[in-house]
């Protein structure tokens, strides 16, 4: 026990496992070996203790929360309900139980209970931050950001060193669009976690946001450093090089992220509007191919495919390409002043002011349409 508050688990292991040489059903030893093993990342093996305890002693509240804690790891949703139920049966009134409960019933989708568990979690012990926290989670999965801020708010209210609900509040503010808070709030969760890749992460989405894109690349960059290879981060990764004018890195970044996972149509998106940065457009064009081949209704990838085959002078292509946008999606005057070009460089001069209005309908302040049209009314009094 004591090798254990030291937290020198694998010392303390040692000695679990030496008391059980001489008792096999020692519970306190059994517990202690339980709750160890959780400690060093084996719930498999945690949760073999844990139902020896239930074996020899049912009503056991620690052993049974072990049991949930572990099947909770292995995502064994619905067994690890059952175990953290009968905790709760055994102890109706142990707040950290019940909160267990209330995670498992979220893991399960039911979150209507799982609210009035948190709920009643709070009515027993208001400041009881792991549970303000798991209202937090369900509020955002069920799209009600205010609320879910208000609830990881008293989550850090309850417990100022809970990084995750820092984190989780700047990814709320960060989704209303309130960059600076939630910079702040992203500050203050690496303060807490310097190495938590997904504060990383965040920070750097926050940093973007605000145009700050140096920073937004050193966040990402640690992101990836302290955690697992992730493609959205290189993608993210992609973008802050992107917006610093460095294509190479860009795109290097844009294709890791394709290799961690090449069902992303944004992923090829990026890498096409990269290679065309690079003056590399039939690549770009397959990288578009690719893009609309995963979701054909992607407007802005058709009409990055039309200025592709425009550049390469496949301008009847390019023309379908922009019909293709414009069926997709009609309130985007970019689409149609694209089609008006080509149709202009195709000598369909009425069709190409059709467009032209199309987009001044849309855009009536756009210069650079308004000359281009003007450009077309004196190729039509000229011919």
């Amino acid at each position: 026990n004591t090798l254990y508050k030291l937290k020198r688990y694998q010392d303390a292991l040692l000695a679990y496992n030496y008391a059980l040489c001489f008792d096999a059903n020692f519970i306190a030893a059994l517990l202690g070996k339980g709750f160890t093993l959780w400690k060093l990342k084996q719930p498999e093996a945690a949760l073999a203790a844990y139902e020896r305890v239930v074996q020899l002693d049912s009503t056991q509240v620690a052993a049974h929360n072990g049991m949930g804690y572990a099947l909770y790891a292995m995502k064994q949703d619905e067994a690890a309900l059952i175990a953290f139920e009968n905790a709760q049966r055994l102890d109706p009134s142990d707040v950290v139980v019940m909160t267990n409960v209330g995670y498992a019933l979220y893991r399960l989708r039911r979150y209507d209970a799982a609210l009035r568990t948190f709920r009643a979690a709070l009515d027993l012990l208001p400041g009881y931050a792991p549970a303000h926290y798991g209202r937090g989670q369900i509020l955002e999965e069920l799209q009600q950001p205010n609320e879910a801020l208000q609830a990881y708010q008293d989550a850090t209210h309850g417990d100022r060193r809970y990084q995750a609900a820092w984190r989780e509040q700047g990814h709320v503010l960060y989704t209303l669009a309130y960059y600076e808070e939630a910079l702040a709030a992203y500050e203050q969760a690496l303060r807490l976690a310097p190495n938590c890749s997904r504060s990383h992460r965040g920070y750097g989405d926050t940093l973007l946001a605000l145009g700050r894109y140096e920073a937004a690349l050193i966040a990402y960059v640690h992101a990836l450093e302290y955690g697992p290879a992730d493609a959205w981060t290189c993608n993210a990764k992609g973008n802050a090089l992107y917006k610093l004018s460095r294509y190479e890195q860009a795109l290097s970044a844009y294709q890791r992220a394709i290799r961690l996972d090449a069902d992303v149509p944004i992923f090829h998106y990026n890498r096409g509007i990269v290679l065309g940065h690079l003056n590399r457009h039939e690549e770009a064009l397959r990288a578009y191919e690719h893009c609309v081949s995963l979701d054909a209704s992607d407007a802005y990838a058709h009409n990055s495919m039309g200025n592709t085959l425009y550049r390469l002078g496949r301008y009847q292509r390019a023309l379908a390409a922009y019909n293709q946008a414009i069926a997709l999606r009609d309130d985007e005057p970019i689409f149609h002043a694209n089609r008006a070009d080509v149709l202009t460089f195709l000598e369909d001069y009425n069709e190409a002011l059709v467009a032209y209005d199309a987009a001044l309908t849309l855009a009536p302040d756009d210069a650079q349409v308004v000359a281009h049209r003007e450009h077309v009314l004196s190729l039509l009094r000229a011919s």
